[in-house]
């Protein structure tokens, strides 16, 4: 077969165009065209007879009862072996593989990585092929995964942020770029720009929460909102209403879950899967364990039984569960939260859902004026006193104490109480009193809740935090 193939290949002719000048036609006796949709066809013929004789050695690792000793993946090939001895035979078979086939392997490309626990010291036997020693490396990156070592998801996690943040910076410039996007049209465009790079892989590492993946997440809530660093996570996800990191992460992993469960039993990917299944209930903690363990948790016993085929339906439902237990804990995590900087937010926030001040059409300075103000990070003194090492009882009003008034500059008092806003209050006034005819009747502290609670009122409500904020500056810095 492969003889023919070169023969008919024998009679291709071919040409070079540079600068729109034609060369002469030449025959190509080796080789393809770049893009011929017959070489991959080609390749597998050409190699299948290398995987035979690595087969026939008898070595590699036990799953079940089959051995495993190589994979391929169009032209890149991996060997695995339990010994360093049996790795240097099959060098030895691709070797002469090698010379037989008139084939050069790329040794800067082609690494030794010894998977071990950390107790147990690296391998120091000398690889040699072609006369060549193969460099050992401490992690190396195969079809896009980072496989360190000691198996550790630590790197493979920070270099799958890194690669999303990336995707995140491009986002924000084109979000720049046309002045800003509504928040469904930003959801979408992270979820498909950037969630994409950290769900690529996330079905293998995703069992773990980490900080650099949920910190990508956070970075593109605080800018949509127009907030700083220090904005309180909890805020963010609350009012963004965007589902956890993690709670992401273990939905790619039960659609990887039931993939394995279709997959045919001829398959090596589903032979592993079963293998690794059935020494997970031997208390071994591998990737299989911490799937069973989160059915358990989510009081799904019957998919620990991989005979159960987890539908689209029954990962949905699993999905809207864990975002309930974290929606719970949320709720639990606010109350239970003691810093000060939640003391505005959790008088009108009770429920876990996206905002309307954050789908309606309001300028994006309103946007973040509003969100400063509900999260308590507006510079205002109560808040910049903490970076100033002011205690919380003496952060003052700087317009009050012109007139020798000692009252705590914060949230409700420049928006309802100080009179130096009195002018934009008026007008504010007015505004939600054509909605609301009881607004004035209403006490501070009930007229503040329903500022912040009620969404009729809300582009009203970001437009005076905006003009009192900007009102502010003026004066401090004139």
């Amino acid at each position: 077969m492969i003889k023919a193939l070169r023969s008919l290949y024998n009679n291709v002719q071919s040409c070079i165009k540079l600068n729109g000048l034609l060369s002469d036609w030449f025959p190509v006796n080796t080789g393809l065209k770049q893009g011929c949709i017959i070489s991959p066809l080609l390749f597998n013929f050409f190699i299948n007879d290398l995987i035979d004789e690595v087969k026939k050695l008898n070595v590699g690792i036990s799953i079940g009862e089959e051995k495993v000793c190589i994979m391929l993946y169009a032209d890149d090939v991996v060997f695995l072996t339990k010994s360093e001895s049996e790795l240097q035979i099959i060098l030895n078979t691709l070797e002469c593989w090698c010379d037989r086939n008139m084939i050069k392997v790329n040794l800067e490309k082609s690494k030794v990585i010894h998977f071990r626990t950390p107790s147990v010291p690296c391998t120091n036997f000398p690889f040699v092929f072609n006369g060549k020693c193969v460099d050992k490396v401490s992690n190396y990156t195969y079809l896009g995964l980072l496989l360190t070592e000691h198996l550790s998801y630590e790197e493979m996690a920070k270099t799958v942020a890194k690669s999303a943040s990336r995707a995140l910076g491009l986002l924000i410039a084109k979000c720049k770029a046309h002045g800003g996007f509504q928040y469904d049209v930003f959801t979408k465009l992270f979820n498909s720009i950037v969630w994409s790079v950290i769900d690529y892989s996330a079905s293998i590492w995703g069992t773990k929460e980490f900080s650099c993946i949920n910190a990508v997440k956070h970075k593109a809530m605080r800018f949509f909102m127009g907030v700083g660093r220090y904005t309180p996570n909890l805020a963010l996800y609350e009012d963004m209403g965007w589902k956890p990191c993690i709670v992401k992460q273990w939905s790619s992993i039960f659609r990887t879950w039931s993939r394995f469960n279709k997959m045919s039993n001829s398959r090596l990917n589903k032979k592993i899967f079963l293998w690794s299944n059935n020494i997970s209930f031997n208390k071994v903690k591998n990737w299989n364990c911490r799937v069973n363990t989160k059915f358990k948790e989510l009081d799904l016993n019957q998919y620990c039984n991989i005979e159960c085929i987890l539908s689209k339906s029954v990962i949905k439902d699993i999905e809207n569960n864990l975002c309930i237990m974290y929606q719970n804990n949320w709720h639990l995590n606010l109350l239970a939260n003691e810093s000060s900087k939640l003391r505005t937010y959790r008088l009108f926030k009770s429920n876990y859902c996206t905002e309307k001040y954050l789908s309606i059409t309001m300028p994006g300075k309103f946007r973040s004026a509003y969100a400063k103000f509900r999260a308590g990070v507006a510079p205002i003194k109560i808040e910049t006193g903490r970076y100033e090492g002011i205690d919380v009882n003496e952060r003052f009003c700087f317009n009050c104490r012109k007139n020798d008034l000692n009252i705590i500059e914060d949230e409700k008092h420049v928006l309802l109480e100080c009179p130096e806003y009195a002018d934009l209050r008026t007008i504010f006034f007015n505004s939600v009193c054509n909605i609301e005819s009881s607004f004035s009747n209403l006490s501070n502290e009930e007229k503040f809740l329903f500022m912040f609670h009620d969404d009729r009122v809300c582009y009203f409500t970001a437009k005076i935090c905006h003009e009192v904020l900007f009102k502010r500056k003026c004066i401090l810095y004139s």
